[in-house]
C-alpha cells in the first residue's frame, strides 16, 4: 500500500476513472499475468522527433523487398499478432540495417505479444517455405477526415478527459496523431459509455517541447488495451472516424487459398516453372480485395484465368 500511495502521489498512477464490462473483462485485458508484472516506466522523451514518426501500416501478402528496414524512432510498445493463416508462421524483426531476426514460431490460432519500438518493422512468414504473409510496421494511428466533415475549431475549447489509471499486464502504449485537419476530442468507449481520452488539435509540437506540455498538441499517448475503441468526434459531437486497438491477424496468401478453392494441385515445383510467383505478385492485390471482401468465386475465376494462360490449357472455375 506504500508503494501504491507513492506511485499516486507522484503522478505514475492515477484513478481519475475506472471502467466497466457488463458482460465480464476481456481475456485480453487481464488484471493479472504472473510471467509479466505491471510496469510503471514513464513515457519516453520525445522531443523534435513527431515529425518522424511513422503511421501504422499493416500489408497483407507483400511483394519482397530489400529496402524495407526498421528505424527506431517513438516510445516503446507492443503489438499483438494472431495466427489466421491455417498453418505455423515465423516471425521475424526487421533489423536497422533491413536484415530479418527470427522472433519466435507461432502455431495456428495463437497469439503473440511482441515487444517492440515506434517504426520497427515485422515480418510474417510461412514456416513451410518462408513466403511472406505480413508486414507490420508498427507506429501512431492517425485520424483521419474520410467524410471531409467540415471543421468546428471556432467552438473548440479545453475539456476535462478522464485522467489516468493504473497499468495492468499486457498494456500498450499506443501514439494517436491527428491527420483530420481539424480539432477532435477523442473518446474512450469504457465498456458501458464514452469518456472523454483526448483532445488533439493540428498544430505540431513545438520545438523543444513534448506531447504533454503542450495544449492541444496534434500528437497523445494512452496506455490501453487490445479491444479499446477510440472515436474522434468533432466539438459537435458528430462521428470523424474510429480506431480499435485491436490484434493483427496475419492472413494465408491469396493466391494459395485461391488456387485450393479452384481444385488445382499446384507444387512449388510447377509454380517455379509456370512463373507462378509472378502471377501472385501482379495478382495479390486484386486476388487480397477480393477474398478479403468474400468474393471468393471471383478470385478463384481470376485464378483460374491466369493459370489457364500460364499453362496454356482451358481451367474451369
Amino acid at each position: 500500500m506504500v508503494v501504491l500511495a507513492w506511485l499516486v502521489a507522484t503522478g505514475l498512477v492515477g484513478f481519475g476513472w475506472a471502467e466497466s464490462w457488463p458482460e465480464g473483462r476481456p481475456p485480453e485485458h487481464p488484471h493479472h499475468c504472473p510471467e509479466e508484472p505491471p510496469a510503471f516506466e514513464p513515457w519516453r522523451a520525445m522531443k523534435n522527433k513527431y515529425h518522424t514518426l511513422p503511421g501504422q501500416r499493416t500489408s497483407d501478402c507483400p511483394t519482397e523487398s530489400t529496402s524495407v528496414r526498421s528505424q527506431t524512432l517513438g516510445n516503446p510498445t507492443r503489438v499483438f499478432l494472431h495466427n489466421t493463416a491455417g498453418e505455423p508462421v515465423n516471425l521475424f524483426w526487421v533489423d536497422l540495417q533491413g536484415g530479418e531476426r527470427f522472433v519466435s514460431q507461432l502455431a495456428v490460432g495463437a497469439t503473440s505479444r511482441m515487444k517492440t519500438f515506434e517504426g520497427h518493422v515485422i515480418h510474417a512468414r510461412a514456416a513451410r517455405n518462408q513466403e511472406l504473409l505480413l508486414r507490420h510496421r508498427v507506429g501512431v494511428l492517425e485520424f483521419r477526415n474520410p467524410e471531409g466533415l467540415a471543421c468546428e475549431d471556432d467552438i473548440f475549447t479545453r475539456l476535462k478527459n478522464h485522467g489516468d489509471s493504473p497499468l495492468f499486464c499486457y498494456h500498450v502504449k499506443q501514439g494517436f496523431r491527428n491527420a483530420a485537419g481539424c480539432a477532435i476530442n477523442v473518446w474512450f468507449w469504457n465498456g458501458t459509455h464514452e469518456t472523454l481520452a483526448m483532445q488533439l488539435g493540428t498544430k505540431g509540437v513545438p520545438a523543444g517541447e513534448e506531447w504533454d506540455r503542450t495544449w492541444p498538441p496534434s500528437v497523445n499517448y494512452q496506455g490501453t488495451y487490445v479491444t479499446h475503441r477510440f472515436v474522434a468526434r468533432l466539438p459537435s459531437g458528430r462521428r470523424v472516424q474510429e480506431h480499435q486497438i485491436s490484434k493483427i491477424p496475419i492472413p494465408a496468401c491469396p493466391l494459395l487459398a485461391s488456387s485450393a478453392k479452384s481444385g488445382l494441385n499446384l507444387t512449388e515445383q510447377d509454380a517455379g516453372h509456370v512463373g507462378l510467383q509472378e502471377a501472385k505478385f501482379e495478382f495479390g492485390s486484386m486476388l487480397n480485395e477480393t477474398v478479403r471482401s468474400g468474393r471468393v468465386r471471383e478470385a478463384t475465376r481470376l485464378m483460374a484465368h491466369k493459370v489457364s494462360g500460364l499453362f496454356g490449357a482451358s481451367v474451369g472455375s
